[in-house]
Formats: C-alpha cells, sequence, structure tokens
C-alpha cells in the first residue's frame, strides 16, 4: 500500500522534523492494522498521507491499484469520498439531523442516493437498527461512534481509517468500539487500519507497528484473525 514514504516538517527554530523517514506499510481486507506510538511519533501525519489528505515528500500510496500521491486535488477529494472511510475521535455528528441522516449526508454531498437497505444492514449488524431516527443527543458515546462508523462503511470503501478511536470514550463503550473495528475488518471484510496510543486497541490488531521518530517497525502480524477479542456484538440491548 505504501513504500518509501518520507515527509519533512521545518520548526519554528529553522531546524527540520522527520515527520515519516522511508515508511513502507501493507494492510489487507480482513484486517485490523493498528499503529502504535506516543504523541509526536509520526503516526498522526502517516494516516493523513495514507488518506491523502497530506502529501508526502516522496514514497507513493497505492490504494486499489491507484497512486493517489500523484492525483490532483480534485482527483484526490473524490477517491476520498468514494473508496475510504472515516472515523475521527470525534464523531463530527450533526445535533440537528437523525442518526439515519447523519449517515447519509457525505453520500447525498457527493450526488449520490445512499442504498437504505446496506444503511439498515450496518445498523443492525452494530446494535443499532432501532436508533436510526434517534438525534445525537439521544445516542450514548458509544452509539454515536457506531453511527460514524455506519457513515464510514454504507459507501462500501476499500479501506477504513480511525483516528484514536477510543480516545473520547468511556472504558465501556472503547471496548465496544474496539469489538465494532474487528466486526468492520472480519465480519464485513474491510481493510481498517487504526492509530492509536491505546493498549487495548493495540492487543485487539491483527497486525501492528509501532512509530518512533518517523520510522515504522512490525510488531506482531497474525496469519489468522484474533478471537481474544470478540465482534459480537457486545452492545446487543443497550440504550
Amino acid at each position: 500500500m505504501a513504500r518509501g514514504l518520507r515527509r519533512t516538517y521545518r520548526a519554528p527554530d529553522g531546524s527540520e522534523i522527520r515527520a515519516l523517514d522511508d515508511v513502507d506499510l501493507d494492510v489487507q481486507r480482513g484486517e485490523l492494522t493498528v499503529i502504535a506510538g506516543p504523541s509526536g511519533s509520526g503516526k498522526s501525519t502517516l494516516l493523513q498521507v495514507l488518506a491523502g489528505l497530506d502529501r508526502p515528500d516522496s514514497g507513493s500510496v497505492h490504494i486499489g491499484g491507484q497512486d493517489i500521491t500523484r492525483g490532483g486535488d480534485r482527483t484526490l477529494s473524490r477517491m476520498r469520498r468514494r473508496r475510504l472511510g472515516f472515523v475521527f475521535q470525534s464523531f463530527n455528528l450533526i445535533d440537528s439531523l437523525t442518526a439515519r441522516e447523519n449517515i447519509a449526508l457525505p453520500m447525498q454531498l457527493d450526488g449520490r442516493k445512499v442504498d437504505e437497505a446496506r444503511m439498515q444492514s450496518l445498523a443492525d449488524s452494530l446494535g443499532l437498527g432501532e436508533r436510526l431516527d434517534h438525534y445525537p443527543t439521544q445516542l450514548s458515546g458509544g452509539q454515536q461512534q457506531r453511527i460514524a462508523v455506519v457513515r464510514a462503511l454504507v459507501s462500501d470503501p476499500e479501506v477504513v481509517f480511525a483516528d484514536e478511536p477510543t480516545a473520547s470514550l468511556d472504558t465501556q463503550s472503547g471496548e465496544q468500539m474496539i469489538a465494532t473495528l474487528l466486526e468492520v475488518a472480519h465480519h464485513h471484510g474491510h481493510a481498517v487500519v487504526a492509530i492509536s496510543h491505546d493498549p487495548k486497541v493495540e492487543q485487539a490488531g491483527d497486525k501492528v507497528y509501532r512509530m518512533a521518530a518517523g520510522q515504522l517497525t512490525l510488531v506482531r502480524s497474525n496469519e489468522a484473525a484474533r478471537t481474544d477479542f470478540s465482534p459480537a456484538a457486545p452492545w446487543a440491548g443497550q440504550h
């Protein structure tokens, strides 16, 4: 997916900060890939480059055979809308819209019709089937986060990026979020890339990398899907 990524920034004192230093990364469908590391290690920069939100100084990122580092801004924007899904630590839900309307909004802004059956199926699989007509203020933090996951998945993206997905959640909701990411990868077959400093997210990953000083190191890769974090819906029956 990514080869030889380099990205440098200029600090206020004029010194050079190398956020990405010759980074290679491969992700697969059906796997939760976790990129762990402390603040300032370069993992957020890596996510932005992988998702086409920032450009590397050198190197390439391929998604579905397309080198996204060489496209124009309009091409990149269209690619992000149609081939990538995003789950941010802030849910980015609009309080005046129902969960259903929040999920549909990005596709509608892109001029596409929402597959209502797919939306309902995804919501059902994540324990939200009866909550789609509720407003965000009527949902728990964990439920809001899973609405954001449905929104990310409804367009059937090739890769789902999750930025510190448990950072703003309590312990129980965080564990539910981890189970949701595994559900998305193992049962829905998406490639999921999560950056996190949460040890529980790292523990759950099928493939785990660690970033330090702009360099990425593979620390664990499982050939079979993990089962110690069961993606069986722990939120069933919760409101």
